[in-house]
């Protein structure tokens, strides 16, 4: 294991950081448990001479958990609750390590 895959999961394994979550593929009613690294950042959308600020979601998935999420597949967070679906296409980082999904917050 490289100091990067180490460095990763211990990242994923502080609760600090990550948390308990479940994915669910497409059709399929079996939850996996997964750890996933939330983020809700603003983004700020130009158009024209105006400037909107617009709320995100995104995931970081460790791909040894996920090996292929795809657009429609949601994540259920442990503590809340809350259901969210991957929209668009995720994508994995350089090293191969975690898929990074951009969600929206979902009804059960």
């Amino acid at each position: 294991m490289s100091a990067f895959s180490e460095a990763n999961d211990a990242s994923f394994d502080d609760d600090n950081i990550a948390e308990d979550a479940s994915w669910l593929a497409d059709g399929e009613n079996d939850a996996v448990p997964v750890r996933i690294i939330l983020a809700t950042p603003d983004v700020q959308l130009r158009m024209g001479q105006s400037r909107l600020m617009a709320g995100s979601v995104l995931f970081q998935v460790r791909q040894s958990e996920v090996s292929s999420p795809e657009e429609s597949h949601r994540f259920v967070r442990t503590k809340t609750g809350q259901n969210y679906e991957i929209t668009g296409e995720p994508q994995i980082d350089d090293l191969g390590l975690n898929w990074h999904c951009e969600a929206i917050p979902v009804a059960p």
